[in-house]
């Protein structure tokens, strides 16, 4: 008769045979899943080289003199000349208000020059308390 601590080893050697294969085939699953992220690695490192040459190719001097010939003598650009930038005395100074549609500061001239005019404040209904209406109007179209 088999004694019940050999049946304990026999069922623990077969839990163990069982545990061994699932993770071996884990690993095999795994090391392909890694082997198929390498060669997608080196497939795009391939492209990235093929792309780089390509940039080189069309950033070369003689290319992009021949571009900037074509293109820009087409629209027959001219050199700037010092009239066309302003001098720093027609800034305005940060103390200056922001010039606004007339000298009226009111919530419509505002709105008006935000061209939102058709936007009025909602009147509060009568059933709003005293709290309530103090509150900021909201805007309704």
């Amino acid at each position: 008769m088999i004694r019940p601590t050999t049946m304990a080893a026999f069922t623990l050697c077969g839990a163990l045979l069982f545990g061994l294969f699932e993770v071996k085939y884990d690993v095999q699953s795994l090391e392909g899943q890694l082997a198929k992220i390498d060669r997608d690695i080196d497939a795009d490192q391939r492209e990235l080289h093929v792309l780089k040459g390509e940039w080189g190719m069309l950033t070369q001097g003689q290319q992009l003199a021949g571009l900037a010939q074509r293109h820009l003598a087409a629209e027959q650009l001219k050199p700037m000349a010092p009239g066309q930038l302003g001098d720093f005395d027609a800034l305005p100074l940060r103390a200056d208000p922001p010039a606004i549609a007339g000298a009226d500061p009111s919530i419509e001239s505002v709105l008006r020059a935000m061209q939102v005019s058709e936007l009025k404040p909602e009147t509060p209904s009568p059933s709003r308390t005293p709290s309530s209406a103090a509150a900021k109007p909201r805007l309704v179209r």
